[in-house]
């Protein structure tokens, strides 16, 4: 210390010194809000010099949302020495700066004042918003979500679970899990059940739940075992399949319709690719031919077929783009076949099919039909 430094300004340096290191920004101010001093964060932050803070109204600085509660806290202040509260305040460029506010009751100059500390929660509100968008998200998912305790409770669920199930949140929220899934219960069964997702990792399940009323409904669960701040719980994301099952059934049904078809009625079914060799072979006509379903897959339908050239010239025009109706002879059976080329999505031939009936009694009795009917016109 200089032999002309007072201890006073040397606590003064060293209270600037502090004052514009901080990295929050610090304003003390009137009682009435007007700036007397601002640090050197307040200044970079909110783009005014200190000559200028002290010319702002209080107001300039704050979002308009926040202007009317400014007096009230104010007076806070005033009753309890200190305040701690969210605001917004606006930055010379028109950027809102959210603020978390610690503000003191203090003396400057034998006046009472007040010292607000004021720090940027830009992150936190970010943060904040991210996790109410997750959870509104999580809330109005129209799949239903749980979350399952160690010992089987519903400690979360969501809206769709409710309208799915049934059940009123207040009613599924410590519910076992097993009440509406009884494949999962009962307890020892639900342990093994939980030791086995620890272990494994994600798991993806197809099984029935049982609503309020009775109903049961085909889902399949997503679930996993999530572990935060000590706790361990399952998250599960059920996915309702009923349109599915109905549409799997319906599929199951009409394959095997068909295939009642295919193997009671005279028909030959095929599918040939670009270079004619068989991808589809199937139907009770191939016996006549001494075949069998799917023997000829792989092998080439000029190879079969070369000693019927009828049956070459068509697989070229089908192969070709054409769609048309064939009559042909093969092994002494005669066959009426359609053909048509097989397409991509995109348009593009990428083989041929077809179906062929035996009409070799109906060639016979027209042949004999034709046959007499000559034979009586000699007669005449």
């Amino acid at each position: 210390m200089n032999s002309g430094d007072r201890p006073d300004d040397s606590r003064t340096r060293r209270f600037h010194a502090l004052f514009d290191s901080a990295a929050d920004a610090i304003f003390l101010q009137t009682m009435e809000g007007r700036v007397l001093e601002a640090n050197r964060e307040a200044c970079e932050r909110y783009g005014y010099s200190v000559e200028e803070f002290r010319g702002l109204d209080p107001n300039e600085i704050l979002a308009p949302e926040f202007r009317v509660p400014f007096p009230g806290r104010i007076e806070s202040v005033k009753r309890e020495k200190r305040a701690v509260f969210e605001s917004v305040h606006v930055a010379r460029d028109g950027r809102r700066l959210p603020i978390e506010a610690n503000v003191q009751l203090v003396e400057f100059d034998g006046e009472p004042a007040l010292l607000a500390v004021c720090r940027d929660i830009s992150a936190r509100k970010q943060a904040q918003a991210q996790l109410q968008l997750l959870e509104h998200s999580i809330e109005h998912s129209p799949d239903p979500v749980f979350w399952i305790e160690p010992n089987g409770s519903i400690s979360y669920t969501n809206l769709a679970a409710t309208e799915i199930l049934g059940y009123s949140r207040e009613e599924l929220l410590g519910m076992r899990i097993w009440e509406i899934d009884p494949a999962f219960g009962p307890v020892s069964v639900w342990r093994d059940r939980w030791k086995v997702l620890a272990e494994s990792g994600p798991i993806s399940v197809e099984t029935d739940y049982h609503t309020r009323d009775g109903r049961i409904v085909p889902v399949e669960v997503h679930g996993r075992v999530l572990q935060t701040d000590g706790r361990e719980f399952i998250i599960a994301v059920i996915r309702d399949i009923t349109r599915r099952k109905l549409v799997e059934k319906e599929a199951r049904d009409t394959e095997q319709r068909l295939r009642t078809v295919i193997d009671h009625a005279p028909l030959v079914l095929w599918a040939i690719d670009l270079d004619g060799n068989f991808t589809f072979s199937e139907g009770s006509g191939l016996r006549a031919l001494g075949l069998k379903p799917g023997q000829v897959v792989g092998a080439s339908i000029y190879d079969v077929y070369a000693g019927s050239p009828r049956v070459i010239e068509d697989a070229r025009r089908a192969l070709a783009g054409e769609s048309f109706r064939s009559a042909s002879s093969v092994e002494g059976k005669s066959y009426d076949s359609h053909w048509a080329p097989l397409l991509d999505e995109g348009g593009a031939i990428v083989g041929a099919i077809g179906v062929a009936i035996d009409v070799t009694e109906q060639a016979q009795l027209e042949a004999l039909l034709h046959h007499s009917q000559k034979m009586e016109a000699v007669g005449q």
